[in-house]
């Protein structure tokens, strides 16, 4: 079965329609970006493709002349047996879908799938949902990356079958730390799981997942979940009405300029562990200037800013800034963000930006906690 889809759009130049594929590529490669997006859809869809035994084609005749995307799949005679329905989607059952996807808004989700393409398709249904999700390749990773970072996720999916570290033992692993108390949903391609195993695990869920069984599930284990963190966010807030000191790190002003919003979670998070919670967050390097300017020259301390941002890029609010301040000791400390990595950027960005330091994404944990300690936030900020 063939498919085409034509648009009218702005098209693309010959040159790049070999970059389409490439994962998390983009083609607006400048550093204010015009378009957003993650650079996973077409790769998405062309694994979605393969696993159906077809084959997806780009082409386009420039600039301005619109996109023409042909795929084609091989539908089998007999089709694969649906699942029996279980009691998640009972559940389902007289909840209004509008009041459904408003509860799943905005949940942190944390995936780990050592298989590429189950990551992507998880990654994309979720952000349909507009859940804000986490991706790791192994157990390990997510150790490294995100259950020691702290960040506290509404719940994780969880492959079962992954080398090295298997789904039960890294569920094992991150029910070791006390603050790491979301439930994980358990996902698996061969069958059940043992008895030992679903004790880790408060749901389970065969690959490839469904959309509306998933989305049941998620009501399902998060509804209790998030009743509880609202009643003890009511208690923590009433305790912290009464506090009379507040630490020097909590005190410190930041503005965090950040186009895409996993990482401006992830940050935040990370920030908020070292002990800092007067973050202020934009979207692009335009409301950083902005929101700069609409403060005391003295108020933020120290500005965080994405390189690659739209409209005005992290460099420009860098060079913008430290044309604002005659005092160079006076103007915030600024640190770059970045995922360029390349030998020479460092020195380049911190150069031509007036920039105090860089680090690359994604933020490592353990580095940012090291840049925090030379920028000597306690004391000197």
């Amino acid at each position: 079965m063939s498919f085409t889809i034509k648009d009218t759009g702005i098209g693309i130049c010959k040159d790049d329609l070999g970059r389409l594929f490439r994962v998390f590529g983009q083609l607006d490669q400048s550093s204010t970006k015009k378009y957003q997006g993650t650079g996973l859809g077409l790769v998405i869809c062309q694994k979605l493709v393969e696993l159906m035994h077809g084959e997806i084609h780009v082409d386009s005749d420039g600039m301005g002349k619109g996109t023409v995307i042909q795929f084609y799949i091989t539908v089998p005679g007999c089709c694969g047996q649906e699942l029996d329905s279980d009691s998640s989607d009972e559940d389902m059952k007289g909840m209004e879908r509008e009041n459904i996807l408003k509860q799943v808004e905005g949940m942190k989700v944390l995936i780990v799938d050592d298989s590429e393409v189950n990551r992507l398709y998880l990654f994309d249904l979720l952000q349909h949902y507009k859940m804000i999700p986490f991706l790791a390749s192994s157990g390990k990773e997510a150790l490294q990356s995100y259950i020691k970072s702290g960040i506290d996720f509404d719940f994780g999916l969880i492959d079962i079958n992954m080398p090295n570290l298997n789904g039960a033992q890294l569920a094992h692993e991150i029910h070791k730390n006390p603050a790491a108390n979301y439930p994980l949903l358990a996902l698996s391609s061969i069958g059940e799981l043992s008895s030992s195993d679903r004790s880790e695990f408060q749901g389970f869920l065969i690959k490839p997942v469904k959309a509306e069984k998933l989305l049941a599930h998620i009501v399902r284990i998060t509804l209790d979940r998030k009743k509880t963190k609202n009643s003890q966010a009511t208690s923590h807030s009433k305790r912290a009405e009464t506090k009379k000191f507040i630490s020097a790190a909590e005190q410190i002003p930041i503005l965090l300029a950040e186009d895409i919003e996993m990482n401006q979670v992830v940050i935040k998070e990370m920030l908020n562990r070292l002990g800092y919670s007067n973050i202020t967050i934009v979207n692009d390097g335009q409301e950083a200037l902005d929101t700069i300017k609409s403060h005391p020259m003295n108020h933020f301390s120290l500005l965080l800013l994405d390189i690659k941002m739209p409209f005005v890029s992290g460099l420009e609010v860098a060079q913008e800034v430290h044309k604002l301040y005659k005092d160079c000791s006076k103007r915030p400390k600024m640190v770059a963000l970045t995922a360029l990595a390349m030998a020479g950027d460092r020195e380049y960005y911190i150069k031509k930006g007036h920039l105090d330091d860089y680090i690359t994404k994604p933020i490592d944990y353990n580095v940012l906690q090291s840049l925090m300690s030379r920028m000597e936030m306690a004391s000197s900020l």
